[in-house]
């Protein structure tokens, strides 16, 4: 019977052995997926694209446009040396993409809007006119020209 419990005992203190082997010879990450520590630049491109993103829904075009690009250059920037990007950067990267892609969307789709659609293209003109004794046709014209006169805030009456 003692030999028994020996051999149980014995069986235990080899397997306790060879799972502290193992948890010692465990290294996380190590060979197989480097791991991409993100840095100051990264960080700023995923707050840039996100808001560049938020900006494009309150139908503001610089700001998109500008927060959008400075996304773009940032996660360039953050990879440095490194052979990956960053998960921010990529976050940062694509929003700053997509936020670009619909911010230009919305500019040409604004366009369209004005100079297909008749009678939103009247109502524009007269909405001009009433506002700045001017149609839009006739800005538009002036400004081709380099001739434009507009004056929004009537600088040149005082």
């Amino acid at each position: 019977m003692d030999d028994l419990n020996n051999q149980d005992f014995n069986r235990e203190d080899k397997e306790t052995e060879t799972i502290e082997t193992l948890q010692q010879d465990f290294v996380p990450n190590q060979q197989r997926y480097p791991v991409v520590k993100p840095n100051s630049f990264s960080t700023a491109a995923q707050i840039c694209g996100i808001i560049a993103i938020i900006s494009v829904f309150t139908m503001t075009i610089y700001p998109a446009m500008i927060l959008g690009s400075l996304a773009i250059i940032f996660a360039i920037l953050s990879k440095g040396s490194e052979r990956k990007y960053s998960d921010r950067a990529k976050t940062g990267i694509t929003a700053g993409i997509i936020a670009l892609g619909m911010d230009i969307a919305l500019v040409a789709a604004t366009f369209m809007l004005i100079f297909s659609n008749g009678e939103f293209k009247k109502q524009l003109n007269d909405a001009c006119e009433q506002m700045y004794g001017q149609t839009f046709d006739e800005m538009l014209e002036d400004a081709m020209r380099g001739e434009s006169t507009f004056d929004p805030y009537n600088i040149t009456d005082l």
